[in-house]
């Protein structure tokens, strides 16, 4: 062997050895086994930031280190040093710098009110937002208004919202909310399309125009339901009703970026459904608690977070629990949304408090 690449080989064993890598080659962070095609678990997380003192991130959207933003409720103080909660902020961008609050009116049938909560964010092609708050909004991304674009008053039942948002593109739009709530964007028209469920649906992802799904379950009876849709009907993949209790799962959140697998979790930890042939097979995740929100750029990069501060990613051989995180607030973070970009990752969640919880969000770079 060549004495140069000997050394060089010498030289990075020591590297990983002493240096880089743990003693339990299975929480080795930068060397992966040999042949698996692997991401790195080594971010740098950054201390939280606080975005308000009280309220809380619901969902977040990553363009790049310098452009980001991250939606839910905020409050300030007041000249008082009191908790202003007659003037809610909707959310906070991020310049690269620090964090911008972002307060919205929004116009339905000629009146201007004032937007409150925002809990789902999709942005298409040309700097165009779409907001879930019960009812869906539109948003150019400059000015200080929206306009309320579907009102969940076109839904028959009074309990309907709308909580979550995806797109394939500013033409194709879907939204999914409580009491089985989808409602559909054409380009030209939105329209409540049929589901077949009743249950809350609380997440929605697809692939393309033709390959969309949707999960949640209801907190009174348990009832669990995973849909498909092939871009015109939505069918049930997945229902918990009447099944042994070794069949039934809680899920709230859902990840795919193929046809053939289908990442889902919730309280009944992470299952991958086969899409083939409709099985699940459970990961171990190594996470203990609850889990909210699971995204991903590829297969060998997803992160899933949840309850108790829990972060985990997995790198396409093993999963790893990031313990500076856990412990964040005397672990008892709550995070509920997770956008993994190249070279960047923003959670967004709360830290509970004796009497409410104040907004936070973690900044993460690869």
């Amino acid at each position: 062997m060549n004495r140069n690449i000997f050394f060089s080989i010498f030289l990075a064993v020591l590297f990983c050895t002493f240096s880089s890598c743990k003693k339990d080659k299975s929480e080795c962070l930068t060397c992966p086994p040999s042949g698996q095609d692997t991401t790195s678990h080594m971010i740098q997380w950054q201390a939280p930031d606080t975005l308000g003192a009280m309220g809380l991130i619901l969902d977040v959207w990553v363009f790049d280190r310098n452009n980001a933003i991250a939606v839910g409720q905020i409050f300030i103080k007041d000249t008082n040093g009191l908790i202003d909660q007659s003037n809610p902020y909707i959310g906070s961008q991020w310049n690269g710098q620090k964090w911008g609050l972002l307060k919205l009116n929004y116009v339905n049938g000629g009146q201007v009110s004032r937007l409150t909560e925002i809990r789902g964010i999709w942005v298409t092609e040309n700097s165009n937002y779409w907001f879930a708050a019960g009812s869906i909004f539109h948003w150019d991304g400059k000015s200080n208004q929206t306009e309320m674009v579907f009102s969940r008053l076109a839904l028959p039942d009074p309990n309907a919202t709308v909580e979550k948002i995806w797109a394939s593109s500013g033409l194709d739009v879907y939204g999914v909310g409580k009491s089985g709530t989808i409602a559909h964007y054409n380009g030209s028209s939105w329209t409540k399309m049929t589901s077949n469920t009743t249950v809350d649906l609380q997440d929605i992802w697809g692939i393309d125009a033709t390959h969309i799904w949707a999960t949640g379950f209801n907190n009174s009876d348990g009832h669990c339901v995973v849909l498909q849709c092939n871009g015109t009907n939505w069918t049930t993949i997945y229902d918990s009703a009447n099944l042994p209790s070794n069949k039934i799962h809680y899920f709230n959140t859902l990840w795919t970026d193929n046809v053939n697998n289908l990442y889902l979790d919730g309280g009944s930890f992470t299952q991958i459904l086969n899409l083939q042939d409709g099985t699940f097979k459970r990961t171990d995740s190594l996470s203990t608690n609850e889990v909210f929100k699971i995204r991903g750029t590829k297969q060998n990069d997803i992160f899933r977070v949840g309850y108790g501060g829990e972060v985990v990613h997995y790198n396409g051989a093993r999963w790893y629990l990031y313990p500076e995180l856990k412990s964040l607030n005397s672990g008892t973070a709550w995070f509920y949304s997770v956008f993994p970009a190249s070279d960047m990752v923003i959670i967004g969640g709360l830290f509970p408090t004796a009497l409410n919880g104040f907004p936070v969000v973690v900044r993460g770079y690869r």
